[in-house]
């Protein structure tokens, strides 16, 4: 009998240096399963940050195009008092104005 419990003790420690190497490995592929799911979580997030700003400035971009062909002086800003002096300059000469 005690031969018996001492083998199983013996059996015990061997198996138990086994099992702290897979528990030791079961832990690293969770931590790792943890991390790539961070990550992947992340890089969504970034996905959708990058979605909404080329909304965003495709958006701005359209507004934009649509002021500058309604308004004249919008964002014409070299049209200075200069080139209004030519400009009159062109009317009383019986020319097309440039403004």
């Amino acid at each position: 009998m005690w031969l018996h419990v001492l083998q199983e003790v013996q059996q015990q420690e061997v198996l138990g240096g086994v099992l702290m190497e897979e528990e030791f490995t079961e832990a690293v592929r969770g931590s790792f399963r943890k991390l790539r799911r961070n990550v992947e979580q992340l890089l969504s997030i970034l996905k959708l940050l990058l979605s909404f700003s080329f909304i965003s400035i495709f958006t701005q971009a359209c507004g934009y195009l649509l002021q500058y062909r309604r308004d004249v002086r919008f964002d014409n800003l070299y049209v200075t008092t200069y080139f209004r002096l030519l400009d009159a300059r062109r009317r009383r000469a019986v020319l097309k104005p440039f403004i």
